[in-house]
């Protein structure tokens, strides 16, 4: 499957009456190269989180935060109350000594002792969050991004595919020149010859079958079949990537490779030949292939 390495994914989920949201952002890149933003609830876990995005997405710029906060109503299940009683019985007693101090009748009043500092103490309920939760929702995260990364790669395989078929029609379109190369290419040197021998008027009894073998060979380096089936070769391969036969992760890579590649046979093939027909098709193919490199720098 082609992934393409621009996406994005949002996942919230309620634990323990707290809110938690996992937002994931990614870019292309050459390498993996992965930033956390973490609550600091949580930043025990970034290593564990860090592995799990590098074992799940080989390559891209990689954003990942992660929020914890309190989920509305749930607040107030989070607070409680607790009563320090060794205080409250010390109130009590320094109120009934100082009554008795000044020989007033002293009656315990609990909401007046209740309202004296240190009594009564808010305690925050929450607990630390749970490892393998937080990190199943980073791969909950990782798992909705990689849905958004594979319907941008499939329409990044469908703009290829369009190029790919392109090129082969540019190509065979230079195919249809092959003989016309070679015949050209041998009357121009039939003539370079001709016309040394008769400028440098040398005396030199040259057989023409001779002639025309040597002719015949060099002519030959002029052929341009080889270059025509790698291209053709490297075209098919790049189909076969694309409809993702692969297993590889990072197709990307390679499909670089195949337009390095593209772009050197075309290049050697029309230096081999001066035909203005070649050269204007092969000016449109490398103008192709740098189309299709733009659109597989964003493919992981």
């Amino acid at each position: 499957m082609i992934y393409s390495m621009t996406g994005y994914a949002r996942v919230t989920e309620n634990m323990s009456g707290m809110e938690h949201t996992v937002e994931i952002k990614t870019l292309n890149h050459k390498y993996i190269d992965i930033k956390l933003a973490l609550t600091r609830d949580i930043e025990n876990f970034e290593h564990q989180i860090g592995e799990t995005l590098r074992s799940r997405l080989q390559r891209g710029s990689i954003r990942l935060s992660y929020n914890i906060k309190k989920a509305g109503a749930a607040c107030k299940k989070n607070k409680l109350f607790e009563v320090d009683m060794a205080a409250a019985a010390a109130y009590n007693d320094a109120f009934a000594k100082t009554a008795k101090h000044l020989k007033l009748k002293y009656e315990p009043n609990i909401e007046m002792i209740m309202r004296q500092n240190g009594v009564i103490n808010i305690v925050d309920n929450e607990t630390t969050p749970d490892k393998d939760m937080v990190i199943n929702l980073v791969i909950e995260a990782i798992e909705a991004l990689n849905k958004f990364r594979a319907t941008e790669g499939a329409r990044l395989a469908k703009i290829v595919g369009a190029r790919l078929k392109a090129l082969g029609t540019l190509i065979n379109k230079i195919a249809k020149f092959r003989k016309e190369v070679k015949d050209v290419y041998y009357e121009k040197l039939r003539d370079r010859i001709d016309n040394f021998l008769k400028n440098a008027k040398l005396n030199m009894e040259i057989s023409d079958d001779r002639l025309n073998q040597e002719i015949v060979m060099m002519a030959d380096k002029s052929d341009i079949t080889e270059e025509i089936d790698r291209f053709l070769t490297h075209i098919k391969h790049f189909d076969t990537l694309l409809k993702g036969n692969d297993k590889d992760p990072t197709i990307g890579r390679k499909m670089d490779f195949l337009c390095q590649e593209l772009f050197r046979e075309i290049t050697t093939l029309s230096n081999k030949t001066n035909l203005t027909d070649i050269t204007k098709i092969a000016i449109e193919v490398k103008s192709e292939i740098e189309k299709i490199r733009e659109q597989i720098q964003n493919i992981q």
